[in-house]
């Protein structure tokens, strides 16, 4: 671990969200700014509405904002997972108009997975034919030069290339800077930060937005790869991939449905912000050890389950319990704030796109963060 190490009480780190412990985070979609005033009877009643009427659900977890030296490369770590509410999810990722990006027509993985999603989608001026399905991840160390798309909440669907090397960024109040890859385009404006980034014609994750520089009309982003090792580690996950993936598509047929439908019900939809977690070595094991709650104890690089090695991943919802409104402060402010913020690097935790969480044999926690 000498060269893969977590920044610990630096300058400018916020705290994040423990395992299970954000419950009373609620995250809504759309956001309150962004529904017509018209569609609220009364002022007063106007967040409690809002809350009652355009739930998404809450957040699971948060990385809060800190730094990670993965392999010499010092990286802004900035994630949240999100538990989502049943009745929002679907299946698969989409992106909506990512086949403009796209030469071609649609190879099998992205065939099957638009016979299988839930219908109706929420659409808006793209067409069913102009949906992508974002289904790998682009490796970090091949991020360079590459010509990449990204649908974000202030700025719609964009282009853009990414930088050919790496650049030195100083973000969040820091004293000192850390790497980045930063893509010249037409995106990440205030309101686009955590919105994927996704390689053109290959429908890889590349990352998500970080950051913007006004001056330099350019976006920092962070590897997809980067996120989902560091989701991993403070899980204590053996392996985590997308929806639709090759690693998903194995394990299906392996498992078989029925087996998959045992856990789903087991786990109770775990909602994630776009990623999927591998718990296939709990199948043939003591099925009540997939009933245990995730353990506070696992962030930050916990190598593992307090008092529970039966499972690779343990999952399990909080109990029912009174939410108050979650409201802009707290360590997630920056990262995960609900109330948009104008002049702040991240504004609303609001996913543009549907996205799910299924237990399947591969728990797949879809994760969209806004």
């Amino acid at each position: 671990m000498t060269d893969s190490t977590i920044s610990r009480a630096t300058t400018g780190d916020i705290d994040g969200v423990l395992p299970g412990d954000g419950y009373s985070i609620k995250i809504t979609q759309p956001a309150i700014d962004d529904v017509d005033p018209d569609f609220f009877p009364e002022e007063e009643d106007r967040d409690d509405d809002h809350l009652s009427s355009h739930t998404l659900g809450h957040v699971h977890a948060s990385s809060g904002i800190r730094r990670w030296n993965r392999h010499g490369i010092l990286h802004e770590i900035d994630w949240a997972l999100l538990k989502l509410n049943k009745d929002r999810l679907q299946p698969y990722n989409i992106c909506q108009g990512g086949r403009r990006f796209c030469l071609g027509a649609p190879n099998p993985s992205q065939r099957a997975i638009a016979s299988k999603l839930e219908k109706p989608v929420n659409r808006r001026k793209y067409t069913a034919d102009e949906d992508e399905y974002p289904n790998g991840v682009a490796p970090a160390s091949e991020l360079g030069g590459m010509n990449v798309h990204c649908f974000g909440r202030t700025t719609g669907l964009q282009g853009g290339m990414i930088s050919s090397v790496m650049s030195a960024v100083r973000i969040y109040h820091r004293k000192s800077f850390s790497r980045s890859w930063h893509v010249a385009g037409q995106f990440g404006v205030g309101g686009d930060s955590g919105a994927w980034v996704v390689q053109n014609g290959e429908h890889k994750v590349v990352g998500h937005v970080l950051a913007f520089c006004q001056r330099n009309k350019i976006a920092y982003i962070c590897p997809m790869e980067v996120l989902l090792e560091d989701i991993k580690r403070t899980l204590g996950a053996k392996r985590i991939f997308l929806p639709g993936s090759r690693e998903h598509d194995e394990l299906w047929g392996k498992c078989g449905e029925k087996m998959v439908d045992e856990v789903a019900g087991r786990v109770r939809g775990l909602g994630i912000v776009d990623s999927a977690v591998d718990v296939r070595e709990a199948m043939g094991r003591s099925s009540t050890a997939l009933d245990v709650g995730l353990r506070a104890g696992m962030m930050s690089g916990s190598s593992g389950l307090q008092g529970t090695s039966q499972v690779s991943l343990v999952v399990g919802g909080p109990p029912p319990m009174p939410s108050p409104v979650a409201t802009s402060a707290g360590p997630w402010r920056h990262g995960l704030s609900t109330v948009r913020d104008s002049g702040s690097d991240k504004e609303n935790l609001v996913p543009l796109r549907r996205s799910m969480v299924r237990g399947e044999a591969a728990l797949e926690m879809s994760m969209s963060v806004k």
